[in-house]
């Protein structure tokens, strides 16, 4: 009986071992062991999760970066001319920069963008497009004369000197390239070679108001102020409201003994916005003062517009040149009729 039931239990373990076997091969419901449950955990964390409910989704005014329109409306390229030609200079050189980008191919736009960065200051990004424009236009004068004033704006006097020579070699009567010239040589301290720079530009534009200006002003440094009142009168007659044409107008006359047009000169300089300038009228007016006459510059300078300070002016150096003439030729008659003098 014993045997029997033993017999019994292992048939049954034997026929659970067959049935086990069988689904080991036929089921797909497997036994998941701890490994594989983290195996499946894995999976479904890189799944791709469904998409959020409305209510889910961020903000949009305040998690993503403000897309920047342009100023302008329109062709970049006319946006860009008429913002520079209205000196709106900021939205000239961010239409300029987008026209630059649709003809890359086109010297111009790089030269009007090069004028425009150095009007807001960027002079060394203006630089780069002068040079890139006349990279495709090399005969163009004014990008060399551009270039050149670029230079000067950041004290590189031989770049500066290098884009002037190549501006007159294309154009030697260019009134422009001598004026830079002048400016050139009196960056490097050469006086005498500036003054003949700035002459030449004059004999090739006479209303040309920066090379009188200049002029008028490399004479003062030399301190030959009355030889300075000629150019720098002109300089003021020729419309321009530009404070530093009064201010040296003013030195060359108080130096040259015209206080009250010294102090009329100043004056205007003031009211352009010149500081030092209200310095040098207070002066002139206290030294008016003491010599025993009551003027206020300013008070009168509203009656006197810059036409009629320049044929003031005009009139003083007629005056001067007659004093210098008679001076010069008092001693030769004496020395003439005196025949007491050595040989």
């Amino acid at each position: 009986m014993k045997w029997t039931m033993i017999s019994v239990a292992l048939m049954g373990l034997a026929t659970y071992a067959v049935i086990f076997l069988a689904q080991l091969q036929h089921s797909p419901d497997t036994a998941v062991t701890a490994d594989d449950a983290a195996a499946q955990i894995e999976l479904t964390t890189l799944a791709t999760p469904k998409a959020p409910e409305v209510s889910d989704l961020p903000d949009a005014g305040g998690d993503f970066d403000e897309v920047e329109l342009p100023g302008w409306d329109g062709d970049p390229w006319q946006a860009g001319v008429a913002a520079f030609e209205a000196h709106e200079d900021a939205l000239a050189v961010d239409a300029l920069r987008a026209a630059v980008a649709e003809r890359e191919d086109s010297s111009y736009r790089h030269y009007l963008l090069g004028l425009a960065l150095r009007r807001v200051g960027d002079v060394e990004s203006a630089v780069i497009e002068l040079e890139r424009s006349l990279e495709l236009s090399p005969a163009a004068q004014k990008s060399w004369i551009a270039l050149a004033r670029c230079e000067l704006d950041r004290a590189e006097t031989t770049a500066a000197r290098a884009a002037v020579d190549a501006a007159l070699e294309l154009d030697l009567e260019s009134a422009d390239a001598w004026h830079l010239l002048g400016r050139v040589e009196m960056a490097e301290g050469s006086a005498e070679q500036a003054e003949a720079a700035f002459e030449r530009a004059l004999t090739r534009d006479g209303g040309h108001a920066w090379a009188s200006n200049n002029l008028g002003y490399v004479r003062i440094l030399q301190e030959r102020f009355e030889d300075a009142l000629a150019p720098l009168q002109d300089a003021v007659a020729s419309g321009k409201d530009e404070p530093v044409f009064f201010n040296n107008l003013g030195i060359a006359l108080e130096r040259s003994g015209h206080s009250e047009l010294a102090a009329l000169s100043f004056a205007h300089a003031v009211l352009l916005g010149h500081g030092p300038a209200e310095q040098s009228m207070e002066r002139v007016e206290e030294r008016l003062e003491s010599d025993g006459g009551a003027f206020a510059a300013i008070d009168s300078v509203e009656f006197v517009e810059p036409d009629d300070l320049a044929a003031r002016v005009e009139q003083a150096v007629l005056l001067l040149s007659v004093e210098v003439a008679d001076e010069a030729a008092g001693p030769e008659i004496a020395a003439a009729g005196d025949t007491s003098e050595p040989n």
